[in-house]
């Protein structure tokens, strides 16, 4: 399964594939699922994730990622529902990583005051040492 960002993407993966007649043949193992956006050109995730659900069976999704994937997935509609957080004793860069993002401030970057992005609160918590790590395992509460 390729994901495609939109239907656009999608359109010019048929019309660049060396191999479009293999692809698209009943036998192929590959399928293409181009997926909307919105007025912003970001990926409408609510429609993909029941493009997933109902056309495949799909009902659990890991997704790996940065802030901004991450947060994605929660701003400005929580569609998730447990975490899994490994917390390491390092800093990347020279004033660390934000776990969570608004892309209002993936757009201008950091500041110096503190955005009020919700507050997200969790159920079942586990706390698991890994070493000098720790993995967060928890319920969001919707």
């Amino acid at each position: 399964l390729i994901v495609c960002c939109s239907h656009e993407a999608a359109e010019l993966w048929y019309a660049s594939s060396r191999d479009q007649d293999k692809l698209l043949n009943n036998d192929s193992n590959i399928t293409i699922l181009p997926c909307d956006t919105g007025p912003n050109g970001y990926l409408e995730l609510k429609h993909l994730l029941f493009q997933l659900k109902t056309k495949f069976g799909i009902h659990s999704l890991m997704v790996e990622g940065g802030s901004h994937i991450l947060s994605s997935f929660v701003q400005p509609e929580n569609l998730v529902d447990c975490i899994c957080v490994t917390i390491a004793p390092k800093i990347l860069g020279s004033q660390g990583l934000p776990a969570f993002t608004t892309r209002h401030e993936a757009q201008r970057g950091p500041s110096n005051h503190n955005d009020k992005i919700g507050l997200f609160e969790f159920r079942d918590v586990q706390w698991i040492p890994m070493g000098n790590d720790s993995i967060l395992l928890a319920r969001c509460d919707q």
